[in-house]
């Protein structure tokens, strides 16, 4: 997968999750009242978010599994089945992720915003297996469900993803500028636009360096964004300002291979300068 495409599509987390919790909390009239299962369960996917947040996913596993053991349908089953998807796609188990999102896509109820969550988590795990068109599927629901907030702008950039694997580069295109309508202060979009300009499209090497510069604007410290626009001038012959941005990407990262890549094809360049004029 291309490691230039939006650099955080991070999946959004979870105001009806909240709601979720909060619903099954016991009064403090009946203290010693025993606690129903529903109630039990959410505060088993209330621990399982918890360490979610910390990023301990063999801790959300377990809480998760806890909760679902316990949750009637109508109680927290839908969020728990997501926040073990999550986890799953982060260690790396897809069709585990792929099963507990189908589950809670099932379970949800209609407007609530786990939904999104649910098929954003399978969508990525579709990438990942490279089951494009399922990802595409996934992604497309996404936007109808939520077409104008943050869930569209990372559905956007995701199908954008599954589209450049396939190797349709209009419309790769044509979602990360949907993506940049939607949040205008992404530098990763701009960053996945300029790299399919100056890679895929016609190598239209200015709207690179245009989109490049807007992405350096947006967060100056990213290694990946002053590749691409060395990437560009490359293209345009400016081996100058190549030379300089691709030093850049490494100071920031010392182990970007194509920016090392882009220093050496200059290098090949300019020997071989010498030999055409001697033709």
């Amino acid at each position: 997968m291309n490691k230039k495409m939006c650099v955080t599509l991070i999946l959004l987390l979870l105001v009806s999750f909240t709601a979720c919790t909060r619903k099954h909390t016991r009064t403090a009239s009946s203290p010693s009242q025993e606690k129903d299962a529903a109630q039990e369960a959410c505060e088993y996917a209330a621990g399982a978010y918890k360490h979610l947040q910390k990023g301990e996913f063999d801790m959300v596993i377990q809480d998760a599994s806890e909760a679902i053991r316990l949750a009637p349908p109508e109680a927290c089953a839908s969020v728990a089945y997501y926040v073990r998807a999550y986890a799953f796609h982060k260690k790396g188990n897809y069709d585990q992720a792929i099963g507990d999102a189908t589950e809670a896509i099932r379970l949800v109820p209609d407007g609530n915003k786990v939904l999104v969550d649910a098929y954003r988590v399978r969508a990525l795990s579709y990438l990942v297996k490279k089951d494009y068109e399922r990802a595409i599927e996934d992604a497309t629901t996404e936007i109808q469900l939520y077409p104008d907030d943050e869930a569209a702008w990372g559905a956007y950039c995701l199908r954008s993803m599954a589209c450049e694997e396939k190797e349709e580069y209009d419309k790769a295109l044509e979602d990360i500028s949907k993506a940049i309508a939607v949040k205008p202060d992404d530098a990763g979009a701009y960053n996945t636009r300029a790299w399919l300009y100056a890679h895929f499209l016609k190598k239209d090497f200015d709207r690179a360096v245009e989109d490049a510069n807007r992405a350096i604007e947006l967060n100056p410290n990213e290694a990946a964004y002053y590749d691409t626009r060395g990437w560009a001038y490359l293209g345009i012959g400016d081996y100058n300002n190549a030379t300089e941005d691709f030093s850049k990407a490494l100071q920031l990262d010392p182990d970007l291979t194509e920016s090392k890549e882009g220093l050496e094809k200059i290098r090949e360049a300019q020997a071989a300068a010498p030999k055409e004029k001697d033709k």
